[in-house]
C-alpha cells in the first residue's frame, strides 16, 4: 500500500511538471542579435542555413513567453518573461525569479550575425556558431565547440571548454585554472597568431578554461 501511494505521488509530480514546447519563427534582418537569458537553465545556439531564426522553448512554466523586438539601430532583442499576477506580494515574485527555472531554448540563428548571450546562472552551448559571440553571464557551463568567429566571454564562475585553431587568444582567470591541449597555463595566458582575425577573450574570476588547438 505505501509502495503504491509512492508511484501514485510520483506519477502525479511527473504530470504537474509536464513540459511545453513553444516555437516561433521570423525573419532576421538585423546584423546584431541580444539574447536576454532570465528565466533560461539552459541556450544552445545552432547555426541556421537561411535568413530564418528559429526558436524552440521547452519549459515546465505555462506562464512563461518569448519577447520579440527589432529595434532601428539594427538590433534584435530577445527576451523570456512571465505574466504575472496582479495581487502577487513582492516576496512571492522574489521567490518566482530565483527559483529554478526548468525551461531551455533552442535556438537557430543566421550566419556572420553578431550574438550577445546576456544572463545570471545558464549553461550556454554553441553548435559551433558560425558568427561573432558575446556572452555575459555570472555563473555557468559553457561549451563552444569548434570556435569559428571572435568570441569575448565574461562570467564570474564556471568552466569554459572549447576547440580553436588560427586564433589570437587572451585568457585570465583569477582562482581559475587554465588549461590548453591538456597543459596547465598562467594567468593571464597570452597566445597571437600572425595575420589572424580571429580572436579568442575571456576574463573571468573563478571559472576554468579548458582549450583545444588545432596545429
Amino acid at each position: 500500500m505505501k509502495f503504491f501511494l509512492v508511484l501514485t505521488y510520483i506519477q502525479l509530480c511527473v504530470s504537474l511538471h509536464a513540459q511545453t514546447k513553444l516555437t516561433k519563427c521570423f525573419t532576421l534582418n538585423s546584423e546584431y542579435i541580444e539574447i536576454d537569458t532570465k528565466e533560461l537553465d539552459e541556450i544552445k545556439i545552432l547555426n541556421s542555413e537561411n535568413a530564418t531564426v528559429e526558436i524552440d522553448l521547452l519549459t515546465e512554466d505555462s506562464d512563461l513567453y518569448c519577447s520579440i523586438d527589432e529595434k532601428t539601430n539594427d538590433l534584435l532583442t530577445v527576451k523570456f518573461q512571465k505574466f504575472q499576477a496582479s495581487n502577487e506580494s513582492g516576496v512571492f515574485r522574489k521567490f518566482i525569479t530565483e527559483r529554478i527555472h526548468r525551461a531551455s531554448l533552442v535556438i537557430k540563428i543566421p550566419k556572420n550575425k553578431v550574438v550577445t548571450i546576456l544572463g545570471t546562472n545558464v549553461d550556454v552551448i554553441s553548435e559551433s556558431y558560425q558568427g561573432q559571440l558575446k556572452i555575459y553571464i555570472d555563473k555557468g557551463y559553457v561549451n563552444l565547440n569548434t570556435i569559428v568567429s571572435n568570441v569575448e566571454l565574461s562570467l564570474f564562475q564556471g568552466n569554459i571548454y572549447g576547440e580553436i585553431s588560427k586564433a589570437t587568444m587572451d585568457i585570465t582567470s583569477t582562482n581559475g585554472i587554465i588549461k590548453v591541449d591538456e597543459k596547465l597555463k598562467d594567468s593571464p595566458f597570452k597566445s597571437e597568431y600572425i595575420d589572424s582575425r580571429k580572436s579568442f577573450k575571456v576574463s573571468t574570476i573563478n571559472a576554468n578554461i579548458f582549450m583545444t588547438t588545432n596545429k
